[in-house]
């Protein structure tokens, strides 16, 4: 019953998240996407409630995954399971159950302090020869400094107004527009900002995608006013590096730490 509602759920959100939500018409994936494999964004995971996808997250070490709030705020953690190191999100990799999910404390159910933490049963086993498991790189500089550079959002998402969910992973370019830009659109929130490509982007079940390059997340996909409009809806992302230090604390906190992100575990015969 959960699965069933959940596209019904998701086009009903415009009051919770304050605007109206994704147009239930036309393309709905990465649109005009390009197909790619996990080997090229080892860092993303498929974000799965009742074993269908629901949105993507982002590897941050063996135990944490980062991704919206508004991915978890709705549904209890025990529905909720993470794919990792597969570029189909229906088969391969390993499949890892969720311990929970902690939501920034400020989170609302608003574009706003949209961002969680969520660890999951078991430990993601890294290695060296493992290309398709890796864990990301918080950004180093604030999302200003990155005005008007090109980075890749990466998601499965659904592939039509047909809700035919897509298996496969792919990419598309986003060039991030400074705040006053994204403004003339929005009224932003404070801890967002937004990306553009005229040709595509990001749309439903996308949500938690990351917006990086080099494993280095800026932000991760939060929504748009209508994604299948990207001429004039940029995409909608968290500003990671805001939550540096909220992420750091939460992770120290329940007894881990960035630094267990390495190529130390040996096991490379799972994939």
């Amino acid at each position: 019953m959960l699965v069933i509602l959940s596209t019904t759920f998701i086009l009903s959100l415009g009051a919770v998240l304050g605007k109206p939500l994704d147009s239930q018409k036309g393309n709905l994936d990465i649109i005009n996407g390009n197909y790619t494999t996990i080997n090229k964004h080892p860092i993303n995971v498929a974000f799965l409630i009742e074993n269908s996808l629901w949105g993507a997250g982002v590897i941050l070490n063996k135990n944490w995954i980062l991704t919206t709030a508004f991915n978890c705020f709705w549904v209890d953690p025990s529905f909720i399971s993470i794919r990792v190191g597969s570029t189909n999100w229906t088969q391969g990799g390993m499949v890892f159950q969720t311990e929970q999910c902690i939501l920034h404390p400020q989170y609302k159910g608003t574009w706003d302090y949209n961002i969680a933490l969520l660890k999951i049963k078991g430990s993601i086993p890294f290695s060296k020869r493992n290309k398709n498991v890796k864990a990301a790189n918080l950004p180093k500089k604030s999302i200003d400094s990155y005005n008007n550079q090109t980075f890749q959002v990466s998601g499965w998402g659904v592939r039509s107004s047909s809700y035919k969910i897509e298996t496969q992973l792919q990419t598309a370019d986003q060039t991030v527009w400074s705040n006053v830009s994204c403004n003339t659109v929005y009224n932003m929130s404070s801890t967002s900002f937004c990306a553009y490509n005229a040709n595509g982007g990001p749309c439903v079940f996308d949500f938690g995608a990351p917006l990086n390059k080099n494993k280095q997340v800026l932000g991760i996909y939060q929504g748009s006013q209508n994604c299948t409009n990207p001429k004039v809806y940029p995409a909608l992302y968290t500003d990671v590096y805001q939550f540096d230090s909220w992420i750091k604390t939460t992770i120290a906190n329940n007894g881990s730490s960035l630094d267990e992100a390495t190529d130390e575990y040996v096991n490379d015969t799972y994939l």
